[in-house]
């Protein structure tokens, strides 16, 4: 029986959420943004596991890279594409990670680009990436733009001095 599951993905959170070729609810929890913890509550479910979603949020490198390290055939859903429960009252995480997969499993899901794909690491980071994080350097701190993007702080430092000098 095939499996897809989804991860609805925030700053120090996520929901995982489960389901069979049928729609099944098959598992649910909510865990920390803690690779181990999350490998191990796939685990379970890894055979039959056809792919996995993860929801295209700022914070969302460091869990694909982990989960395609493991050998899951990843998704990157793109949020500003995806049509979210027209006319429900009630919306949470819960319900958001199982709509995810459930997009995976009917082939309807919207997908991010994914510009690691193909590149290994260490390699160059693309120049948009760069101007993109710089210019959200302007209205947020400078730690909280690296830590989220997953870039070197003090590269990201003198790249916002050099574009920004005051």
């Amino acid at each position: 029986m095939l499996l897809y599951a989804a991860l609805d993905l925030h700053s120090n959170n996520n929901f995982l959420a489960v389901i069979n070729n049928e729609g099944k609810r098959i598992d649910h929890k909510k865990l920390p943004n803690d690779p181990k913890l999350i490998l191990e509550a796939l685990r379970p479910h890894q055979t039959e596991t056809d792919g996995v979603v993860v929801e295209s949020t700022c914070n969302w490198y460091w869990l694909v890279d982990t989960l395609m390290e493991a050998g899951y055939q990843v998704h990157l859903a793109n949020p500003s594409a995806i049509q979210q429960y027209s006319g429900l009252k009630h919306v949470d995480d819960k319900h958001d990670a199982f709509w995810l997969a459930e997009m995976l499993r009917l082939g309807i899901l919207p997908e991010g680009y994914r510009w690691r794909e193909g590149r290994k690491r260490g390699t160059p980071i693309p120049a948009a990436l760069w101007e993109g994080a710089v210019r959200l350097c302007v209205d947020h701190s400078l730690c909280k733009i690296s830590s989220a993007l997953h870039l070197d702080y003090n590269v990201l430092k003198k790249r916002f001095q050099y574009a920004c000098p005051d």
